[in-house]
C-alpha cells in the first residue's frame, strides 16, 4: 500500500497539476485571490519552490508539459473564448497562438509522445467530446469520441496507438481504452465506476481513481488490434471524495509507476479548495 512521503510546502490553490517528462518539475494551475484570475506556474519538487510561469490577465488554465521538456500548453480566455496556447517552460519565450477556437471552451487534456497531436475535451451539442489536434502543419482539430454520451480525460497511450478515457456511455463514469486512430476495438477498464486515467510510461498499467478515492491499477496487454484488461486493485486511498468528472487531474504519476503526487487540501482532504501537492510511495516492486 502506499505511503505518504512528503507534502510541497507552499500553500496555495494549486489544481491540475501535470509532471514534467523528467520528473522534477510540476506545471500547475494556481488561483490568484486577488484578483479571482487563474496563472500558470511551476513548482521545483525537490527544492520545494514555486515560481510563475505566466500571468495572463484574461486567465490561464490546463497547463500540459511538452515531451521533449522544452514547453507547456494551456488555454486561456484573453481572445474572448477559450482558446490554446504554448509557452517556453523557462519563460524565455512570449507565448503562442496555436488553437483559435470556435467551440467555446477547450480543454486540453494531452500531448503526444512523438509531439504531434494534443487531446481535447469541449461541450459542443450538450455533451463533451474529445478532439485531437496537431500541433505543427496543416490541419485542424478532428472529432476522436463523438456520441451521445459525455467522453473526457482523454490520454495517449505511450506508443500513440490507443486512447484511454472516461465515459458515462454505461450511465455512470467508467474508464475506457479505444483503438488510435480510426477508433475500432474498446475496452472497458475500470468495474465499479472511474475516473481519470494515467498510463504508466511502459503502457503495461492504467491507473485512475475510483468513486470511493482509491488510486487503482490495472494490468493491460495489447494484442494485434485489441486490448486487453486485467482486475482491478486498489494502491492506496488519496482522500479524494465527491466528484472528479469536473477535474481534469488531481494526481499524476511518475514514468515508473512508483510515485504519485496527489492533489488534496491541507487541511480536509473532504473539502473542494485545493491547497497542496502530495507525494506518495506506491512501496511495490515493478
Amino acid at each position: 500500500m502506499g505511503n505518504q512521503v512528503g507534502a510541497f510546502p507552499l500553500e496555495a490553490d494549486w489544481h491540475h497539476p501535470w509532471l514534467s517528462p523528467d520528473d522534477t518539475r510540476v506545471a500547475v494551475e494556481k488561483t490568484d485571490p486577488a484578483r479571482a484570475r487563474h496563472t500558470i506556474w511551476i513548482l521545483d519538487v525537490a527544492r520545494g519552490t514555486a515560481s510563475r510561469l505566466l500571468d495572463d490577465r484574461a486567465g490561464a488554465h490546463l497547463p500540459v508539459w511538452s515531451p521533449d521538456g522544452h514547453r507547456v500548453l494551456f488555454a486561456s480566455n484573453r481572445l474572448g473564448g477559450v482558446d490554446l496556447f504554448q509557452i517556453a517552460a523557462d519563460g524565455s519565450a512570449p507565448d503562442t497562438l496555436v488553437h483559435r477556437s470556435r467551440e467555446g471552451n477547450v480543454e486540453v487534456t494531452d500531448w503526444s509522445l512523438d509531439g504531434r497531436l494534443a487531446l481535447y475535451q469541449t461541450n459542443r451539442h450538450g455533451n463533451y467530446d474529445i478532439l485531437a489536434i496537431p500541433l505543427s502543419g496543416a490541419g485542424g482539430p478532428r472529432p476522436l469520441l463523438e456520441t451521445t454520451a459525455n467522453e473526457i480525460h482523454g490520454q495517449f497511450s505511450p506508443d500513440g496507438r490507443w486512447i484511454a478515457y472516461t465515459s458515462d456511455e454505461s450511465g455512470s463514469p467508467e474508464v475506457f481504452v479505444q483503438r488510435f486512430p480510426g477508433g475500432g476495438s474498446k475496452a472497458r477498464v475500470s468495474t465499479r465506476g472511474g475516473a481519470q486515467p494515467r498510463w504508466r510510461r511502459d503502457g503495461r498499467e492504467l491507473y485512475y481513481l475510483a468513486p470511493d478515492g482509491g488510486l487503482m491499477a490495472v494490468p493491460v496487454t495489447a494484442r494485434a488490434g485489441s486490448i486487453d484488461a486485467g482486475s482491478p486493485r486498489t494502491l492506496f486511498d488519496t482522500g479524494i471524495t465527491g466528484s472528479f468528472v469536473d477535474r481534469r487531474n488531481q494526481y499524476v504519476v511518475t514514468r515508473d509507476g512508483t510515485r504519485f503526487l496527489v492533489n488534496v487540501s491541507s487541511n480536509d482532504t473532504k473539502s473542494e479548495p485545493i491547497t497542496v501537492i502530495l507525494n506518495w510511495d506506491a512501496g511495490r516492486a515493478q
